[in-house]
């Protein structure tokens, strides 16, 4: 009976954090709208969209896209109806076919040294660095997409390749460059990012926002580094972070799991608004609902176009050189052994 109650209570706050949410959205959409509304004259015009590029969270091209998708009636001019009825489109986020074409092809041109417009199994391997693969996935890699077994590949049969047999680099231009060394993740909530020892449903270790002691020493499992490629490595035990699955719905929460070059779910960029986007479904690194509470959930969601970027979706890399304690919250009897030899490193 007791656990029946406790299930109710958790039901009821899920219930009432989503009521809260829509009306915090809400709220922050009309505000943007008047933000970008220079003259006040209750419409926005391209002009005042461009204008507020960077209040949105995006370039100037991809600002005058969204207004093409916002000016539903084609009058040139977007009311607040138009940018309201845009909060539940995030087809902008996610490239299109032929985009991802476009990135392939670029790939397998810079795969291919010689020129000569197919790949041999030493082009490939040489280029393993280049995809994110170990030469032993590139072999492996290869023999895949050789399907005449003539051993060469051609740019018909690399297009084909699906997109986690070879992890791209997620960089982009204007992407921000990160520490070498490990460092505290902090959101512009205040509380910073932490691998949890603690009881996971979805298997992995979870993760969570968490505030630094009064004495200002991070606990295990708060240090993070962004490599190359674009894993965020959780020092304490080598995991990286990743979302639970690689749908493109949004609210996915995230754990951190052992390395996998061939999960696409494992990849992060670090934008110059200092979001973290995941590689596999495009939506940002968010504190859930905004919350400051102590070890409150984290998931990826979608970045607003017509809202911005919030503060629990803005990150900064602090380094940090000290040794870590031992963590302060409750840890799973599960993990224990984990924890101990994570204290030795």
């Amino acid at each position: 009976k007791e656990e029946v109650k406790e299930e109710v209570k958790e039901e009821a706050k899920e219930e009432v954090a989503v009521v809260e949410e829509k009306e915090a959205e809400e709220s922050a959409e009309k505000e943007m709208f008047a933000q970008l509304d220079d003259d006040g004259d209750g419409v926005l015009t391209i002009n005042e969209i461009e204008a507020g590029a960077e209040k949105l969270g995006m370039g100037a091209e991809e600002a005058r896209a969204l207004f093409a998708k916002l000016d539903t009636n084609g009058n040139g001019e977007v009311d607040l109806q138009e940018f309201l009825a845009a909060k539940d489109d995030d087809s902008w986020l996610f490239e299109d076919k032929d985009d991802k074409e476009s990135a392939k092809s670029e790939v397998f041109h810079k795969l291919d040294l010689d020129g000569n417009g197919v790949l041999t199994l030493d082009e490939l391997q040489t280029g393993a660095a280049h995809l994110g693969l170990s030469v032993e996935e590139a072999t492996e890699l290869f023999a895949t997409l050789d399907k005449n077994g003539n051993g060469e590949i051609d740019l018909k049969e690399f297009l084909k390749a699906k997109d986690h047999m070879f992890p791209p680099n997620p960089k982009k231009a204007g992407d921000l460059e990160t520490p070498d060394g490990f460092s505290l993740l902090q959101s512009e909530l205040g509380t910073y990012l932490a691998m949890n020892f603690e009881s996971h449903k979805a298997g992995g270790l979870p993760v969570r926002c968490m505030h630094l002691d009064p004495d200002g020493i991070p606990v295990k499992g708060m240090l993070w580094k962004m490599t190359s490629e674009g894993a965020l490595v959780n020092k304490a035990t080598g995991m990286v972070m990743q979302i639970e699955n690689e749908s493109k719905a949004r609210k996915i929460r995230v754990c951190c799991e052992e390395r996998n070059r061939k999960v696409r779910a494992q990849l992060w960029r670090y934008t110059k608004f200092h979001t973290i986007v995941s590689g596999a479904n495009g939506y940002v690194l968010t504190v859930r609902n905004g919350s400051k509470r102590d070890r409150a959930e984290v998931w990826t969601n979608i970045r607003v176009p017509i809202r911005g970027i919030t503060t629990a979706q803005r990150w900064h890399f602090v380094p940090y050189d000290g040794d870590p304690k031992y963590p302060t919250y409750p840890v799973a009897e599960e993990h224990k052994a984990l924890l101990e030899r994570a204290m030795l490193t």
